[in-house]
């Protein structure tokens, strides 16, 4: 996911964007679609690939723009992917299979409580929206929060480490605040910047200013 090893070239990610957000083609009610709507061949109710709107390419889409550096959209991507899922969730009791991206809905061909949709609500809450992905086999956690929001997540768990890692604004300043009971390296991300403090059991607390 690190930024820079992705394969669509620096200079295609802004068209690439632009695209994504077209409203004729992919930013639907729920985008994005897996054929663009303005496809001859494009279902508005979905019937399958044709359409229709699912989880795990969603969360490569979004996955693939926050390597890009484009965090904003990735976030927005995920947050509208995720209030569809929740309403459908509201109305019918299930995550689907995939879903209609003319509206809130399942697809036309979808089936109930399917095991891939549970990307949006666990990995891309915490990985896009939360901003916060482990790596278990080199003890690392890497942390891109909003700016100037209270956000994290605690018990996460990381190999042997159980870990509360949250964003709080101090005196207008975003600090970074962390308890651990095992050691563990964290790099937290902001605007081009990093700082990669060791995180040794215990509290940790890091200004990011």
């Amino acid at each position: 996911w690190r930024r820079g090893r992705g394969i669509v070239p620096p200079e295609r990610v802004a068209p690439l964007a632009s695209h994504l957000k077209d409203p004729a083609s992919f930013w639907r009610h729920h985008p994005v679609p897996s054929l663009a709507a303005d496809s001859p061949l494009y279902v508005p109710q979905g019937d399958y690939w044709r359409g229709s709107t699912w989880a795990p390419t969603n969360y490569a889409v979004s996955q693939g723009f926050q390597r890009a550096g484009r965090t904003d959209l990735a976030r927005e991507l995920v947050a509208r992917h995720l209030e569809v899922l929740s309403d459908v969730f509201n109305a019918t009791g299930h995550l689907w299979e995939n879903y209609s991206a003319e509206s809130s809905g399942p697809g036309s061909w979808s089936g109930k409580d399917y095991c891939w949709t549970a990307l949006g609500p666990i990995a891309s809450l915490l990985e896009t929206l939360i901003g916060v992905r482990g790596d278990a086999l080199r003890m690392r956690v890497d942390f891109e929060p909003e700016p100037g929001e209270k956000v994290g997540v605690r018990r996460y768990p990381l190999g042997p480490a159980t870990i509360d890692i949250v964003q709080m604004v101090r005196e207008g300043v975003d600090t970074v605040e962390v308890r651990t009971d095992h050691a563990f390296d964290l790099v937290v991300h902001r605007a081009g910047k990093t700082w990669n403090p060791r995180c040794l059991p215990g509290g940790t607390r890091l200004a990011l200013a």
